[in-house]
């Protein structure tokens, strides 16, 4: 920074860090007090068209409630960085999924039902992840009215395939998954009484084999270090929602979905430069030129 005039960071041991997050309003949900909220200042649109909800230039201050979280951070060795996700556990239904349990023995787990999901009128409803609006040049354009009866689900429910070997580390796909459960209970545990924090969830973390460039493949598919490891078929149901697999094997009908991660979007001729990486990179404010 100091050779290129830009003030010095202030602690020149830090790392990078980039946060994407999701929100709904406060005033939608029947159990506020489990969320982490914040005062916002929000977009209004106009929807006298019930089908097409138009930008304004006016905004309105809501209280939000915090969903969903990206944490991207780098960590010596892999300048790729570490892709984390965390979800609010009422957010949606997770499909069905295996783990290990503490005697070594895999058990298998059913998918969620029920209808008391943010995300989900009905979990027991086997159609899954119907998309009912489209985004384009700031104007929501429904395309279903039964939008405010959503089905969605996590198809992957810990971040891997259930019929293939994750990573390089993990046997089975149950094996991959009580590392990530196992994380959430040692966590969960640390947190004392009611902390809000205890309501979400780690659905998996991913990187690529020894920091290489990351290649939009996901470990075993690619056949190189570019592949996505850790939990590399990784999505949040708030953000990555109707971009899951149709199903959590690995490669359902040939798909280009089936095998996508973090890396299928967030990477650029297997680059580990950060306008490869990020997609926000490029548009951030420099520091002043002024050193101190």
């Amino acid at each position: 920074a100091k050779s290129s005039g830009f003030a010095a960071p202030p602690d020149p041991d830090a790392l990078a860090i980039e946060l994407k997050t999701s929100w709904v309003e406060v005033k939608d949900l029947p159990n506020p007090e489990s969320y982490v909220t914040i005062k916002a200042k929000i977009p209004v649109y106009d929807k006298s068209d019930p089908k097409l909800w138009k930008l304004t230039n006016k905004t309105t201050t809501a209280t939000l409630a915090l969903v969903g979280m990206h944490i991207v951070g780098s960590v010596a060795g892999h300048p790729e960085m570490i892709w984390a996700t965390f979800e609010h556990q009422k957010n949606a239904p997770n499909e069905a999924y295996s783990y290990r349990d503490v005697n070594g023995k895999i058990k298998q787990v059913k998918a969620d039902g029920g209808k008391d999901w943010l995300f989900n009128v009905n979990a027991d409803d086997t159609t899954k992840n119907t998309q009912k609006m489209t985004v384009e040049n700031n104007t929501i354009k429904i395309t279903d009215p039964t939008i405010d009866k959503p089905n969605i689900k996590r198809v992957m429910a810990w971040g891997v395939a259930s019929d293939t070997v994750p990573n390089q580390e993990n046997r089975t796909p149950a094996d991959s998954n009580s590392e990530v459960i196992a994380i959430n209970n040692s966590i969960r545990k640390m947190l004392v009484g009611n902390d809000i924090r205890k309501n979400y969830l780690l659905i998996g973390a991913t990187w690529t084999f020894g920091g290489a460039g990351p290649n939009g493949n996901s470990y075993p598919y690619g056949g190189n270090k570019g592949d996505a490891i850790g939990t590399g078929r990784l999505a949040n149901s708030t953000m990555e929602t109707f971009f899951q697999s149709p199903s959590s094997n690995s490669v359902p009908d040939g798909n280009y979905k089936s095998v996508t991660s973090c890396f299928f979007c967030h990477s650029g001729g297997n680059s580990v430069k950060p306008d490869s990486l990020s997609h926000v990179f490029t548009h951030i404010i420099p520091l002043s030129t002024k050193t101190r």
